[in-house]
């Protein structure tokens, strides 16, 4: 069972940012936690452990990311309980606006495991964090497109975002992929760019 102090500290201070701040100065938008369930599994166990367990244990890690999903999702919905409905909805961590409960999340260590290894092990968990809430963010970045491509097949999925990598394929090469999220969803692109590439 996991330890909640820390969790009462966080919901006491979006209560402190909700007394103090809220709305004349800002509206609270829910922390990230760790930001996914496969990532906080890797922060639990380490990065070489985490892989290796994948194949040495895989009944009992499946059995953990289920258990680190309920959870997730528990601690999530606690923050957002803590916070008042602004126009019957809250902000995201990119400061939209959304009609619904949301959540900003992803797997940025999903990036060195196979496609059947993500479909086996952590989409039937994101697959749950989808459907929980209304409105999802899936954070991804243009050097690692492959998780952006193992979503775009998600059910109920509102939005990928994709950060631009520096040392990434160029933004003309990430096009192709990006309408293809547009085709399915909402896009939306962080990072430097020239006046050039906005245009584009």
């Amino acid at each position: 069972m996991p330890r909640l102090d820390w969790l009462d500290k966080l919901i006491e201070f979006v209560k402190y940012v909700v007394d103090r701040f809220y709305p004349e100065r800002c509206l609270p938008a829910p922390d990230m936690i760790s930001r996914g369930i496969g990532d906080l599994c890797v922060n639990a166990f380490g990065p070489d452990r985490f892989y290796l367990e994948l194949v040495d244990h895989p009944n009992e890690l499946r059995l953990l990311l289920r258990q680190i999903t309920d959870v997730y999702l528990r601690w999530n919905q606690a923050q957002q309980e803590a916070m008042p409905r602004f126009q019957g909805g809250y902000c995201n961590q990119y400061g939209i606006w959304c009609p619904g409960t949301c959540i900003r999340f992803q797997e940025d260590y999903a990036m060195n495991i196979s496609p059947a290894m993500f479909k086996e092990f952590l989409l039937p968990g994101l697959q749950k964090v989808i459907t929980t809430f209304d409105y999802q963010t899936l954070h991804t970045h243009s050097g690692c497109p492959e998780l952006a491509e193992w979503m775009l097949d998600a059910d109920g999925l509102k939005c990928i975002e994709v950060t631009i990598d520096p040392s990434g394929p160029t933004i003309e090469d990430s096009v192709p992929l990006w309408n293809r999220i547009l085709d399915n969803m909402c896009l939306i692109i962080t990072g430097p760019v020239t006046h050039q590439q906005l245009d584009m």
